[in-house]
């Protein structure tokens, strides 16, 4: 006859087998946040940050959520539906602590109506990592500084 405390040991046994397997199976996993959908993606040429349209605008805020910058902006025009935008960085960095860029938000306004449009739009700035999982971006429109932590 099989005595409940051997049953117990069974089973205590059985169990502490499967969790040493469980354990032992599980490997080491960079955890990731999924990256959030933006609206566009910011633009990292040299060539545009200097060249790219750069029509009078307003930066009313920036908010940054994972990976997406958000930049709320005005100017004028008669509903805003034709203008071109973009936010463009540039490739080169400063040497000086964590990698930094200059970035822009770059506007083309060909409206001749003087309303004061305001516009929302979110870009994402994991192109402007690089090799670094953190950066530093200055807004040049207003100045601002932003450090993107990447997964954070």
């Amino acid at each position: 006859m099989i005595s409940s405390a051997s049953i117990a040991k069974k089973g205590c046994s059985i169990f502490s087998i499967l969790f040493l397997i469980t354990i032992l199976s599980c490997k080491d996993a960079e955890m990731k946040l999924p990256n959030n959908i933006c609206d566009q993606e910011i633009i990292m040429s040299d060539d545009l940050f200097e060249n790219a349209p750069s029509d009078p605008l307003t930066i009313e805020s920036t908010s940054l959520y994972g990976n997406c910058l958000t930049i709320t902006f005005s100017a004028g025009g008669c509903d805003g539906s034709t203008w071109q935008f973009d936010l463009i960085g540039q490739q080169k960095t400063i040497p000086e602590g964590l990698p930094r860029h200059f970035m822009r938000l770059s506007l083309k306004d060909n409206e001749l109506c003087e309303a004061l449009i305001r516009k929302q739009v979110s870009f994402d700035l994991n192109p402007a990592l690089g090799n670094s999982n953190r950066v530093t971006l200055t807004l040049t429109n207003n100045n601002e500084e932003i450090i993107y932590n990447a997964g954070f």
